[in-house]
């Protein structure tokens, strides 16, 4: 899929742009048939061998291997940077249409059109009753490419490249790294809780400059390829 991002990038923003083509053809079954099953082509996620199912201990603390295939591997990845889990089956899904229709109400009134008269009491039973309907915004019903589309962006961002950089700044600035794990009295703290996707933001607060999509990858880069323990749990903190 890297070879081929580009071009992924391309069909996702001509798709975007042009809600009459996705109302009209992103259904769950094109999109994973015709777009996420393409762009796997090819990729290979090699399961255990015999070797681990017979030699090794299944116990053993130190063994670990992949068991998804090549379609579970894309998403779970993905659902480190964002992506939202059942994404496939339409969990995520257009979540700002609220804001969208109401900024296309505000665009038409803008543009001088007359505000249509609410119907209400008598007259709104007469037109239920002759089967006419007022017109409301629905929720969008066709496939949301966004969700994947961020989720992917920030992935891509996390080059090889863009990890050396990021060990080398770290290494060059630790002192300043350490500290982001002072508690109120300036001394290292292992009960410091730290949100590891704000986790810029307080290099930030502390000399070290973090920032575009890096700053927003950084926290899923570390935990996808940084090999850190994070603990999901609500913690005590200044609200932001």
């Amino acid at each position: 899929m890297l070879e081929q991002s580009d071009d992924i990038l391309k069909l996702i923003d001509e798709f975007l742009v042009n809600e009459d083509e996705s109302k009209e053809k992103l259904s769950k079954e094109f999109v994973v048939e015709s777009m996420f099953n393409v762009w796997l082509d090819g990729y290979k996620v090699y399961q255990p061998t015999d070797y681990f199912l017979e030699t090794l201990n299944e116990d053993d603390p130190d063994l670990e291997y992949n068991i998804n295939s090549e379609f579970e591997f894309l998403f779970t990845t993905l659902e480190i940077f964002g992506l939202p889990k059942d994404y496939v089956n339409g969990k995520g899904h257009h979540t700002g249409w609220h804001k969208a229709a109401a900024g296309d109400d505000k665009k038409s009134k803008g543009k001088g059109k007359k505000k249509k008269a609410k119907m209400g009491g008598a007259a709104a039973k007469l037109a239920a009753k002759m089967g006419v309907q007022e017109e409301e915004k629905v929720r969008p019903t066709f496939f949301d490419l966004v969700p994947f589309q961020k989720a992917l962006k920030k992935f891509l961002c996390c080059t090889p490249d863009v990890r050396s950089f990021v060990r080398c700044l770290f290494t060059e600035k630790s002192n300043l790294l350490r500290n982001v794990f002072k508690d109120k009295h300036g001394e290292l703290s292992f009960k410091k809780v730290v949100d590891i996707h704000e986790f810029s933001n307080m290099l930030g607060d502390n000399g070290i400059t973090v920032d575009g999509l890096l700053g927003e990858s950084l926290g899923s880069m570390l935990i996808c390829f940084g090999d850190i323990e994070v603990d999901k749990h609500w913690g005590d903190r200044p609200p932001p």
